[in-house]
């Protein structure tokens, strides 16, 4: 897979973008798929500490301890 081609392109709508390269990768037989569902996951990152968290994980353990 040449991902440097990938064709995901910036938008607003993060989980739509993502659908739409996926079937342009299947639909030009650079994948192989059958129907699927497209998931968006949320990352947060804290700029004062520069940790990473996924969104579940943060909420769950109610924020940071800055």
């Amino acid at each position: 897979m040449d991902w440097i081609n990938f064709p995901i392109k910036s938008s607003g709508n993060g989980r739509l973008t993502w659908q739409r390269g996926i079937e342009q990768l299947r639909d030009n037989n650079q994948l192989t798929l059958g129907e699927f569902q497209t998931l968006a996951d949320s990352r947060i990152v804290c700029e004062d500490c520069n940790s990473q968290f996924d969104i579940l994980e943060l909420l769950d353990q109610g924020g940071l301890q800055l």
